[in-house]
């Protein structure tokens, strides 16, 4: 089911990726490397900093880019949910 600004919280996960290049010693080729994580949000929104700090990364994001991401029908409800555990300053 599509997700919804309707959605609980609850049910919601997140996904994050780290993208790192390095280059190998001996070959001098570039390696291409992807971490991917994830929670459910209810564990982010149970460590304020971590709520704080991902409210700060949604709001900081251009709309073409929530968009993209999916998050833009759901984003002001995500965000009181994240303001209700750590409030802005």
């Amino acid at each position: 089911p599509a997700v919804t600004a309707g959605t609980a919280p609850a049910r919601l996960h997140l996904r994050v990726e780290r993208q790192t290049l390095s280059r190998l010693p001996e070959s001098g080729a570039v390696l291409f490397t992807i971490r991917t994580r994830q929670a459910a949000l209810a564990e982010v929104m149970a460590v304020p900093g971590a709520a704080a700090a991902l409210a700060e990364a949604v709001r900081g994001l251009p709309e073409t880019v929530a968009a993209y991401r999916g998050i833009a029908p759901f984003r002001a409800a995500l965000l009181a949910a994240l303001d209700r555990v750590a409030p802005p300053r």
